[in-house]
C-alpha cells in the first residue's frame, strides 16, 4: 500500500510537468514578441528599405506582391545601367500602364533561381498575377563552364523558403521580421549607391571605355557551340505558376548583333549569328508548342541602346517597357521619341 508521501509526489510530477510544458511554449512565444515589437520599432525608426539593394527586392521586401505585374529574371532586367531609379523600365511601366509593378529580378539568376522565386511568390499568396521573365539571347547555349544546379542565389532562398516542413513553418514566420535579415542590417550600417556608380551606370558600348569589349573577349573564352540546353525548366516554371492562376509571359530579350560584328572576324561573327539564330528559333518553337505567350524583343532594339552585348541601357530600358506595356495594354506605344532621341545625342557629339 502506497504512503501518504508517495502519493503526493506522484500528483506533483504532473504539475511540475505541465509547468515546464507552459514555459517551453511561453519563452518562444515571449521571445517572437519582444522580437516582432523590436521589428515595429527598427521599421518605424529606420529608413531600411533606401538603403537596400533594388535589384534584390525579392529577397528582402517582405511586402510581396499579390497580383498585378510581377518582373523576373536575371541581370537584363535587373537594370543596372542607369543613373537614377525613375529610368528603369519597371518605373515606366507601372507610369505608364497604371498597373502595380514589381520587379522581381536578380543579378546574375538562373534557371534554379527562377523557380525558386516562383515558389517564394505563390507561397506568400501571390494569385491571378502576369509574371513577364526575360530570357537572354544566350540561355540555352552551351558554355565550358557550367551554372549551378542549385542557382546562384540558393542559400538566401533557403532562408526564405525554408527546406522541409518545419524550416519552412519557422521561414513563413521570419519571413516578416526583416531585423533578423542580416543582409537588411548590413546594408543599413554600410549604404551604398546603387545607381549611376562605375561600371553601373549609363552608357553606350562603343563610346564608353572597353568594358562592353572586355565582355564579348570572356563570351568568346566560355561559348562551346554545341547543342542547345534543355527548355524543361521553362514549362515547369509556367507549371508552378499557373497552379496559382498566375500567367507567364516570356520576353525575348535581344543582343546585340553590331558589337558581334565589330569585335570579331567576318567567319566567327558568322558562327555566332547562327549559333544566336539557331536558339532563339527553337525556343520560339518550344514556347508556341507549349502555348506560352511571349514578347519577342529580337532585332527590337537599335545599337545605341547596350552596354554590351545583351545588357541595355537607359534608351534600352525605355524600349521594354514599351515592349511589354503594348503586350500588357494591346496599345502600339509612340516610338517617334527615338529617332528625336538619336538625332539630338548625334548634334551633341564632337
Amino acid at each position: 500500500m502506497m504512503s501518504d508521501s508517495s502519493i503526493s509526489s506522484s500528483r506533483k510530477l504532473p504539475a511540475d510537468a505541465k509547468r515546464m510544458v507552459a514555459k517551453f511554449v511561453l519563452f518562444p512565444v515571449l521571445l517572437y514578441g519582444i522580437v516582432a515589437l523590436a521589428n515595429a520599432v527598427f521599421v518605424h525608426l529606420v529608413d531600411w528599405r533606401g538603403a537596400q539593394n533594388p535589384n534584390e527586392r525579392l529577397l528582402w521586401d517582405p511586402d510581396l506582391p499579390k497580383t498585378g505585374l510581377v518582373i523576373l529574371g536575371d541581370s537584363v532586367f535587373a537594370s543596372s545601367y542607369i543613373d537614377s531609379s525613375n529610368q528603369t523600365f519597371s518605373f515606366l511601366l507601372q507610369q505608364w500602364s497604371g498597373k502595380n509593378v514589381f520587379n522581381g529580378a536578380l543579378e546574375g539568376a538562373d534557371p534554379p533561381d527562377f523557380l525558386n522565386a516562383a515558389e517564394l511568390l505563390t507561397s506568400s499568396g501571390m494569385k491571378g498575377a502576369t509574371v513577364v521573365l526575360d530570357i537572354m539571347p544566350n540561355r540555352f547555349l552551351e558554355f565550358n563552364q557550367l551554372e549551378n544546379p542549385s542557382g546562384n542565389q540558393a542559400r538566401r532562398f533557403e532562408r526564405l523558403l525554408g527546406h522541409g516542413a518545419v524550416s519552412s513553418l519557422i521561414a513563413e514566420i521570419r519571413r516578416p521580421l526583416v531585423i533578423l535579415d542580416p543582409d537588411i542590417l548590413m546594408n543599413c550600417l554600410i549604404r551604398k549607391k546603387f545607381f549611376g556608380v562605375d561600371p553601373y551606370r549609363n552608357r553606350v558600348w562603343d563610346k564608353d571605355g572597353d568594358l562592353a569589349h572586355r565582355r564579348f573577349q570572356v563570351f568568346q573564352q566560355q561559348i562551346a557551340f554545341g547543342s542547345l540546353r534543355s527548355f524543361a525548366w521553362v514549362q515547369e516554371l509556367n507549371s508552378l505558376l499557373k497552379r496559382s492562376d498566375d500567367k507567364l509571359v516570356i520576353f525575348i530579350s535581344p543582343v546585340n548583333e553590331t558589337l558581334i560584328n565589330t569585335y570579331s572576324s567576318k567567319e566567327y561573327a558568322a558562327r555566332c549569328h547562327v549559333e544566336f539564330s539557331r536558339a532563339h528559333q527553337s525556343l520560339l518553337s518550344y514556347l508556341d508548342r507549349q502555348g506560352i505567350p511571349y514578347i519577342d524583343g529580337s532585332n527590337q532594339f537599335e545599337a545605341e541602346d547596350f552596354v554590351d552585348l545583351v545588357h541595355v541601357n537607359v534608351h534600352g530600358q525605355r524600349r521594354i517597357a514599351e515592349l511589354i506595356d503594348g503586350y500588357v495594354t494591346g496599345g502600339r506605344p509612340d516610338f517617334s521619341f527615338r529617332k528625336s532621341i538619336y538625332s539630338i545625342i548625334g548634334m551633341l557629339e564632337p
